[in-house]
Formats: structure tokens, C-alpha cells, sequence
């Protein structure tokens, strides 16, 4: 049927759904435009959660970077000292070949020293004993005394050795003085002074290694 009656006249037939018309579409259109609007709306609490995130990022990742850094630093201060170290060493060795090298050309002046060194230690084994025969034997030859004084003028090359050998020869005089007065004490004393001279000498102008008995 296409109506029903009831009472003077027919209702007009209705719908379970009616169809929207066009003022209800156009707000059902900006209701959902107006919706979607809103979905895309950035929340302000979620962007200043971002910016914190990065930021905290940011900042963990300095001490990284610092580290990083200071590890290239260091590796580069490191290649440097080492640069030195090599460059020192080269220098200590070079001086070492020359030290040898003018070392090999004092063979004579070597041998000379040597022999003083085993003169006085047969003299203070006299005065020991008190042989002032003996040791006035042995410091009273000229020759090994010339030699040695010979070595000296040779070998010293400045004021400090040169020193040292000023005072041997002082206080071999003063040695010798001594054993021919048989002064004992004073014999000692002066041995002592001298013995101690020519082992600084020895040291000081690199021999030591090359004289044996000091």
C-alpha cells in the first residue's frame, strides 16, 4: 500500500532512513573536513616532547663527540712526542759514533792513562806497607809521569777535565814529596787526592769504560 488511513485523510509515506539533503550533506562534508583538520593539528605536548628528546640526544652525544675528539688529540700530541723521541735517539746515537770513533784515535793516549792507573795502584799498595823505598821507585819514574801528562793536554778538551788533570799532577808532586820524606799521613792523604782526580778525569772525557782497575 502506498499510504495509510486514518481518520479524514492519508499520511504521507515515511522512511526508516530518510537521505540527508543538501544542507545536511554540506555539514556532514565540514563536519568531517573540520574533523580531519583537527587529526592533523600537531599537539603542542607532543612537539615540546620532540624538541626534549632531541635535545637530551644531542646532549649525550657531546661527551661522544668530546671523546672522539680528545682520542684524535692525543693520538696526534702522541705522533709528535714520538717524532721527538725518534729524533732524540737518532741524535744520542750519532753522538755515541762519534764519541767511538774519537775514541779509536786515542789508543795511545788510552794506554797512557792506563798504565798510571796501574803505576799508583802498585805505589799505594807500598805506602800500605810502608815501602817508601818501593814507591818512591815507582813515582819517581819519569816516563809513565810524562806520558800520563801527555794524555792530559791531549784528551781534555775544557776547563773541567783540564781541572782534574791539574790537580793529578799537584797532588802526585805532593805524593812524591811525601814518600821521599816518608811521611806516611801525608803520603796517604795526598795519594787519595790524586787517585780521586784521575778517576773524575777518566769519567769526564769518556775513558771509563776503556781503562780498567778504577
Amino acid at each position: 500500500m502506498a499510504g495509510v488511513v486514518a481518520g479524514h485523510g492519508a499520511l504521507p509515506l515515511t522512511r526508516a532512513n530518510p537521505a540527508p539533503g543538501k544542507l545536511g550533506c554540506q555539514k556532514i562534508a565540514i563536519a568531517m573536513a573540520s574533523h580531519n583538520a583537527s587529526l592533523d593539528k600537531r599537539n603542542p605536548a607532543l612537539v615540546i616532547s620532540r624538541r626534549a628528546a632531541f635535545s637530551s640526544a644531542a646532549m649525550l652525544s657531546l661527551p661522544l663527540l668530546e671523546a672522539i675528539l680528545s682520542r684524535k688529540a692525543a693520538a696526534l700530541i702522541e705522533a709528535d712526542d714520538d717524532e721527538e723521541l725518534l729524533e732524540k735517539v737518532k741524535g744520542d746515537r750519532q753522538k755515541r759514533l762519534e764519541k767511538r770513533e774519537t775514541l779509536i784515535g786515542l789508543k795511545d793516549e788510552t794506554a797512557y792513562v792506563q798504565n798510571a792507573v796501574y803505576q799508583m795502584s802498585k805505589a799505594g799498595q807500598a805506602i800500605e806497607k810502608d815501602d817508601f823505598v818501593e814507591a818512591s821507585n815507582i813515582l819517581g819514574a819519569a816516563d809513565w809521569v810524562s806520558k800520563t801528562k801527555e794524555a792530559f793536554s791531549k784528551v781534555s778538551k775544557n776547563s773541567e777535565q783540564q781541572g782534574q788533570a791539574e790537580i793529578f799532577t799537584s797532588s802526585l808532586q805532593t805524593l812524591q814529596t811525601a814518600v821521599s820524606n816518608k811521611d806516611g799521613q801525608s803520603a796517604k792523604v795526598a795519594f787519595f787526592t790524586s787517585a780521586t782526580a784521575l778517576e773524575k778525569w777518566t769519567s769526564l772525557t769518556g775513558l771509563t769504560e776503556q781503562i780498567k782497575g778504577l
